[in-house]
């Protein structure tokens, strides 16, 4: 899962994981829904690229509501990246998901 995964870093970063041997799925993750939408037409014909409109700035409350989805939905997810400010996310089960917001540069 890499969130701000719509330009730049996050977007390179997640197709290059795309493209790995192994086939992982990757789910990407961005607040501009068109970006999102491009990338699964573009580069997810076989499945294997998940999009999840994610707006980290919408509050702690939606952000960790939006996140118990994502784990219910994606149980097999094992890592985040985030290209954003600093955060600490226990994704491993929806119960033990923690939240640690920090603003300010990684």
């Amino acid at each position: 899962m890499i969130i701000g995964s719509t330009s730049g870093l996050g977007r390179a970063l997640a197709l290059n994981i795309l493209d790995l041997p192994s086939k992982p799925t990757v789910l990407v993750c961005g607040r501009r829904q068109e970006r999102l939408d491009e990338l699964v037409s573009s580069y997810g014909a076989d499945g294997r690229l998940k999009a999840i409109n994610l707006d980290v700035n919408a509050g702690p409350a939606t952000l960790k509501s939006a996140i118990h989805d994502i784990v219910k939905n994606h149980p097999d997810v094992c890592s985040a990246i985030l290209y954003w400010h600093a955060n600490e996310f226990d994704l491993s089960t929806p119960a033990r998901c923690s939240y640690v917001f920090k603003r300010g540069p990684v």
